[in-house]
């Protein structure tokens, strides 16, 4: 569940998942991008659950991860 955070006009109002705001920030567009087909928002929150919070080499390993397992199913739909 989403929880407030104090902030200015300009400040963080919600968190999603990260106590690091940077990767909150886009884990957030990740969310909003889920809408557009490019994933579910059930893989970005498994996909978030395995992210070591604020450690870039985490973030960038697991998303990646996700984006292969997606590219071998798209390749696996395209020879039924």
């Amino acid at each position: 569940m989403a929880k407030r955070f104090k902030g200015g006009m300009h400040g963080r109002v919600v968190k999603y998942h990260f106590k690091h705001p940077g990767m909150d920030f886009f884990f957030q567009w990740v969310l909003g991008m889920a809408n557009n087909g490019g994933s579910t928002v059930g893989e970005c929150f498994s996909t978030a659950a395995r992210i070591e919070d604020g450690n870039p080499a985490s973030w960038t390993e697991n998303w990646n991860n996700l984006a292969i397992i997606t590219e071998k199913k798209a390749k696996k739909s395209l020879e039924m």
